[in-house]
């Protein structure tokens, strides 16, 4: 006869791979491979990135996603190294008459970001003090949940990741396992589940060796319309 502990696990890893399978899943260039062994995240501030990218499409019944709306982007307008820190000049991606809105921040070879400056276009009525605060406190928590900082994920172990970039209004992390590597866009990757207890943020991200940057993100959300995906990616 099975023990009830033997029973409640076996429920919980059937659980689990339940919301795995069901769960949004990051797009790679081929087969995700098992991890050999502990892999070093980070060590670069950024790489060849131009482009930050968030949609949200809705899911039908049966699971595949409806067409979702306009991307909304940010363009990385330039990127200079100085001494180990990465300086990225941002900006909105232009959209109808509105001028884009600039941003400068730095973030270094540890993953960490550093100064964050909103630069409102010409033309514009001058941000208060606490507009300003607001623009770039917003930025500032989009960087940190599209990278982490420098860490080593190993085989078998969990990660805590930043929240996905359109949960603003949650604190926390996501708890993370990682399932292993493979390539987005010819760079290496670890890709990893998470989760956030009591809450319907399933999905996975592709984290960059070498930068420690989320090139995709999946996660699951839910609204009164229905339940859905926000995907995010860096080009």
């Amino acid at each position: 006869m099975w023990r009830p502990s033997v029973v409640a696990a076996v429920l919980i890893a059937g659980t689990a791979l339940a919301q795995d399978a069901a769960a949004p899943r990051v797009a790679l260039d081929g087969a995700l491979t098992p991890l050999a062994g502990p892999v070093a995240i980070g060590g670069a501030g950024w790489g060849p990135f131009r482009r930050i990218c968030t949609t949200r499409a809705m899911l039908r019944a049966d699971g595949s996603e409806a067409a979702g709306g306009s991307p909304e982007c940010l363009l990385v307008t330039a990127v200079r190294e100085d001494r180990g820190t990465w300086h990225v000049t941002l900006q909105t991606e232009p959209r109808g008459t509105a001028a884009p809105f600039a941003y400068a921040a730095t973030r270094d070879a540890a993953g960490r970001i550093g100064t964050v400056t909103a630069m409102p276009p010409g033309g514009m009525a001058p941000l208060s003090a606490a507009q300003r605060r607001e623009a770039e406190e917003r930025l500032r928590r989009m960087l940190r949940a599209i990278g982490v900082e420098r860490m080593t994920i190993a085989p078998g172990g969990r990660v805590a990741l930043p929240m996905p970039p359109d949960d603003t209004g949650a604190e926390g992390a996501l708890d993370c396992r990682p399932l292993g590597e493979g390539l987005v866009g010819g760079r290496r990757v670890v890709v990893a589940s998470c989760d956030r207890q009591g809450e319907p943020l399933g999905g996975q991200v592709a984290i960059d060796v070498a930068t420690g940057l989320a090139l995709r993100q999946a996660h699951a959300f839910t609204a009164r319309a229905g339940r859905g995906v926000t995907r995010q990616g860096l080009e």
